[in-house]
């Protein structure tokens, strides 16, 4: 298996080699990513057909796959100027496949999260919409991939608890 790039060709990566067994937190949990960045998952979508066709009315998940759109509240915790980069966000199924926010995106949906540079403290709710493998939408996970494995947070992409 790997990861799924709409446009692309449908293996990009091997599954992740990270151990799941991190810590994984609730919805509505907030996580300290960094020094200077914090996440929050506010609520999730696993099936954000209707929020991508607001967007792009004729975009359908290629079959086997479907959309889902994560709204979440990310914190800048400093004075100084920090770059946010969408690239660090990784959702990441039970069958131990990555997806990427960027290469693994649905497109455009409204609200989305800014990523560039932040200075001072503030929070900022926006959302990113994943193609993920509908096997891997129950037990999905979201990790910022600057964090190092062995300290990684998983915060729960799934409204079940699964």
């Amino acid at each position: 298996s790997g990861t799924f790039s709409p446009g692309g060709s449908a293996l990009l990566a091997s599954p992740v080699a990270e151990p799941q067994s991190g810590t994984v937190v609730p919805i509505g949990t907030t996580v300290q990513t960094s020094e200077a960045f914090s996440l929050t998952i506010v609520s999730v979508d696993q099936d954000a057909l209707a929020a991508v066709q607001e967007w792009n009315p004729e975009s359908v998940p290629p079959t086997g796959f479907q959309y889902v759109n994560v709204e979440l509240e990310l914190g800048h915790l400093r004075d100084q100027t920090d770059t946010f980069a969408l690239e660090t966000l990784v959702a990441l199924g039970p069958t131990g496949v990555a997806y990427s926010a960027v290469n693994n995106s649905c497109g455009p949906v409204f609200g989305p999260l800014s990523p560039g540079e932040y200075g001072g403290t503030l929070t900022m709710t926006g959302h990113v919409c994943f193609i993920i493998a509908s096997q891997d939408v129950t037990g999905l996970r979201l990790y910022d991939a600057t964090q190092p494995a062995d300290e990684r947070v998983y915060l729960s992409l799934d409204p079940e608890g699964n």
